[in-house]
């Protein structure tokens, strides 16, 4: 079943006339507890949204911490690019400096 279907079809069970007001849609909800209450339609919405939301949020935050990089690296960085280096075999001593600065 593609994501659209189901999104139809998850509107189409949710939006309906009970809906509109809130003492049927408790009733209906109450009713449904006891008859399937949780249909393939709204466990694969549930699911979806909860993908999108927290594992998304969740992996943009280790993402942050895992690929950070700090203001000093960068200035380093940025400086190197910026300098006139010919001569001074900055390839070979270059790498060294971000891990002198992490290691203590």
């Amino acid at each position: 079943m593609c994501l659209k279907s189901i999104d139809v079809v998850f509107r189409f069970r949710h939006l309906s006339f009970w809906s509109r007001s809130t003492l049927t849609l408790w009733i209906v909800c109450f009713f449904r507890q006891f008859f399937g209450s949780v249909i393939k339609v709204d466990y694969l919405t549930l699911r979806h949204g909860f993908i999108i939301k927290y594992i998304k949020r969740s992996l943009d935050d280790d993402f942050k911490v895992v690929v950070g990089i700090s203001p000093i690296i960068w200035f380093i960085a940025v400086l190197f690019l910026l300098a006139y280096t010919h001569g001074w075999y900055s390839y070979l001593w270059l790498p060294f400096i971000p891990l002198i600065i992490l290691l203590p």
